[in-house]
């Protein structure tokens, strides 16, 4: 419900009291039912068809009892601000209030932890100066090179000289030597090679062509068939495949890991020596096959033919000739 129109309800049906008017009285004159006029009195403009029907009614209303309604409607508006700004206030500076009551107590509290914090590092000083006075006065130990030191001169320059003269075996600086990769494949495969974080390989092998890819800090390396490719690394064969997927995925290979991953070397039965031609190329072996028992319209002759990729095969007619 509108507070305006509830209090615009009250003023119209005070001055219609106070001029001694009836509601039926001004309903006839108006033309406006009195349901709808007792409507407006109440301020209920949710019971008419529209909040406009409300309006034109109630200035209609308003007009006939000699009151203007644009100006009331104003004045009602504004009276209504005035309240809630008075409201408002109280609650501001009560929120005002709260707010500040709440950055006391928290300054409170991180003044507690900061004395806090300072009492810990003074009981730490203390406790550090305690020791060493004790060291000092009590065990008879005290600084090197004061009077009454444990440690004489000459032991402290032996141990100098011993400490200058000593061969940490510390490994040569300089650049690393670049790690040298190269893969061959016996088959079908697919590789992606990254060699310092650039992709220098993506793309499936050629059979029996080598690729050779060279990096100064990391190579990592990915193989989709590993058991058809032969990898080196710095002239030496090695397998990279993991012990328990035997899968070639995205293994890193730098200056850290380089010497145990050399130590990874292949078994002398996968070695395989590179052919002098491609695979295509290789003779087959002929092998014979006794054809099927003769039936209507086939021939009982043998066939002999040659099997795809020489390990031998069915007969490449699928039988005897027809």
């Amino acid at each position: 419900m509108n507070e305006i129109y509830v209090k615009l309800g009250k003023l119209l049906r005070l001055e219609r009291e106070r001029k001694g008017l009836r509601l039926p009285d001004l309903s006839e004159s108006l033309k406006i039912s009195e349901e709808n006029l007792q409507f407006i009195e109440n301020g209920e403009s949710q019971k008419l068809p529209a909040e406009l029907y409300f309006k034109m009614f109630s200035k209609s209303y308003a007009e006939a009892l000699g009151i203007d309604f644009e100006a009331t409607v104003q004045a009602i508006t504004d009276d209504i601000a005035e309240q809630k700004a008075a409201t408002a206030a109280p609650e501001k500076e009560k929120a005002r209030r709260a707010a500040e009551e709440a950055r006391r107590l928290q300054e409170a509290k991180y003044g507690f932890r900061k004395k806090l914090i300072w009492l810990f590092v003074g009981i730490i000083a203390a406790l550090a100066l305690f020791i060493a006075l004790y060291k000092l006065f009590v065990t008879g130990s005290s600084l090197p090179g004061a009077p009454g030191s444990n440690a004489t001169a000459p032991e402290e320059e032996q141990v100098k000289v011993a400490l200058a003269e000593y061969d940490f075996d510390e490994p040569p600086s300089g650049e690393p030597e670049p790690i040298k990769m190269v893969m061959r494949a016996r088959g079908e495969s697919w590789a992606t090679v990254l060699a310092d974080g650039d992709t220098v390989v993506f793309r499936s092998l050629v059979p029996w062509r080598e690729y050779e890819v060279e990096a100064r800090y990391r190579i990592m390396a990915s193989v989709a068939h590993p058991d058809v490719v032969d990898i080196s690394l710095n002239g030496q064969a090695v397998d990279l495949r993991d012990p328990v997927s035997r899968r070639i995925s995205r293994v890193e290979i730098d200056q850290v890991n380089l010497a145990s991953l050399l130590q990874r070397t292949l078994d002398e039965s996968e070695v395989t020596q590179p052919s002098s031609e491609p695979r295509e190329s290789r003779p087959a072996t002929p092998v014979q096959q006794q054809s099927p028992r003769p039936g209507p319209g086939r021939d009982t002759t043998a066939t002999t033919t040659p099997s795809a990729g020489g390990t031998g095969g069915e007969d490449a007619g699928g039988g005897g000739q027809q």
